[in-house]
């Protein structure tokens, strides 16, 4: 019996050491197939190594960031995704890294610009509350979170205006430049260099106004998504923090409510916020370009915007009060259905899945309800404002009929 113990012992020792040879000898192979692969970089006392694929990826990121005038102007840095996406069947995470990233975009980045200005907001607020301290008069302040947003993004946001100011200018070229033209074909003596120059600028306009109108809605898209970067940040870090009595009187639906759809309106809001200045612009410089052709005729169309001016204030009231209903019936959905999670097992085990289905499915019955009567004040928004360019028209050239 000693003899087959021992025998089985120096197998087993066999085996090990054959294993460990066999470890090396790959570790070795590694080593030398990537040892050629990495670079040392010596910076200080300390030493970094990076690989060449790392390399590759912070030469395309600076790439990306000091691109050629012509690959921002026509999105070129995105055409490697493209290339990728036409030699694989399916793309997958990692090809997203074929994308530059600058670093104003990545999420450490925003969330730090964020902080900072929540940071300075704060102290505004404290130093202005101390400052009532001192006059007798205490006054409870809280940060205000837009003035934090716009301090940390505003002024990219402001930029944006300006292409489309230049897009809306573009906009009244052509009318212009056709009237031009209609006059140039008419006058048999005009020069044909004139024409092929109201050509050049027909063109021209239309080529600047798209290029204007893409990066301004790119441009917008990508501030909306900073905004709704920091504000998800902000309600996670907030929520961490949170004591046991403040947990008592936030639900986890109004939680969950503010980072996937307040987060998301805000995002959206961002691409139509400077409708505020440019919607006057267009109106004031269509008055009075008519003015110029039809002379009084125009005050039709301008009598039909007036007109629909309160009645959108109304839809738009009522869109607010059905929206906040919608709201409060999906916080109860989303806190109903929470709860019915957290305790699956003692309704597994009590054999009460029809009872609590049965109110899940009213819950959600009645928030399907304040989803319809919402989505039919919207869509009666849209068809308005979708009507109001033909009323305008029909309304400028009856009265421009009736009066001659």
């Amino acid at each position: 019996a000693i003899r087959i113990h021992t025998k089985v012992l120096k197998e087993r020792m066999t085996n090990e050491q054959n294993k460990g040879i066999n470890k090396n000898a790959k570790f070795n192979n590694y080593g030398s197939t990537t040892t050629n692969d990495v670079d040392f970089e010596s910076n200080g006392d300390s030493t970094h190594f990076t690989t060449n694929v790392s390399q590759q990826h912070r030469h395309q990121k600076k790439k990306g960031v000091c691109s050629r005038m012509w690959d921002t102007l026509v999105f070129g840095w995105f055409d490697p995704l493209l290339e990728r996406g036409n030699q694989v069947d399916q793309l997958n995470v990692n090809d997203l890294e074929l994308i530059p990233m600058p670093e104003h975009c990545t999420t450490v980045e925003i969330c730090r610009c964020f902080d900072s200005a929540w940071e300075k907001e704060s102290q505004r607020v404290q130093s202005s509350t101390t400052a009532a301290d001192g006059d007798q008069k205490r006054i409870f302040k809280q940060p205000s979170l837009i003035r934090a947003l716009f301090n940390a993004y505003g002024y990219d946001f402001l930029k944006v205006g300006l292409l489309k100011l230049i897009h809306d200018c573009c906009i009244f070229v052509g009318p212009l430049v056709l009237n031009g033209l209609i006059l140039f074909l008419r006058d048999a003596n005009s020069k044909w260099s004139t024409g092929y120059w109201l050509t050049l600028a027909v063109t021209s306009s239309q080529l600047i106004m798209s290029f204007c109108l893409r990066h301004y809605f790119f441009r917008c898209f990508l501030t909306g998504l900073k905004l709704r970067t920091a504000v998800i940040h902000s309600v996670y870090r907030k929520t961490l923090k949170l004591s046991s009595h403040e947990r008592q009187t936030r639900t986890s639906g109004e939680i969950t409510n503010l980072i996937s759809v307040d987060a998301q309106r805000l995002q959206d809001l961002t691409t139509y916020l400077h409708a505020l200045w440019y919607s006057f612009f267009q109106i004031g410089l269509a008055i009075y370009f008519l003015w110029g052709q039809l002379g009084p005729s125009c005050l039709g169309g301008v009598a039909v915007i007036i007109i629909m001016i309160p009645v959108s204030k109304y839809i738009a009231q009522t869109m607010g009060r059905k929206q906040s209903i919608l709201m409060k019936a999906r916080d109860e959905r989303v806190e109903k259905n929470s709860e019915i999670l957290s305790t699956m097992k003692i309704i597994k085990f009590q054999s009460w899945e029809e009872p609590f289905k049965a109110q899940l499915a009213s819950l959600r019955k009645v928030e399907l309800n304040k989803l319809l009567h919402y989505v039919v004040f919207n869509s009666l928004s849209i068809m308005l404002w979708s009507a109001v360019p033909l009323l305008v028209a029909l309304a400028t050239f009856a009265t421009y009929t009736l009066t001659r």
